[in-house]
């Protein structure tokens, strides 16, 4: 019995390199799709009240994770305001 690696391998080398690069470029979507569904999923599992947080406060993150001037204390930053 033919392994499904050797049948997929024979599989490709049976395609044309024009219809490989179509076939990777609508494949590659959907697994990215799916492979964000499934962190999502994790994330879902794993989340606690008080996990979460607001919009002002993961900006504050950023911002200070990446060394960028922080929020002013009214919370306005006209840099970040289209985000």
């Amino acid at each position: 019995m033919i392994s499904l690696r050797k049948k997929l391998h024979r599989l490709i080398e049976g395609i044309s390199d024009e219809d490989l690069k179509t076939a990777w470029e609508f494949l590659t979507p959907l697994y990215e799709d799916a492979f964000m569904v499934k962190a999502i999923d994790n994330a879902h599992k794993k989340l606690r009240p008080g996990d979460a947080l607001t919009r002002e406060e993961a900006l504050q993150v950023l911002y200070f994770d990446y060394g960028r001037v922080p929020l002013a204390p009214h919370g306005f930053n006209p840099d970040i305001e289209g985000i």
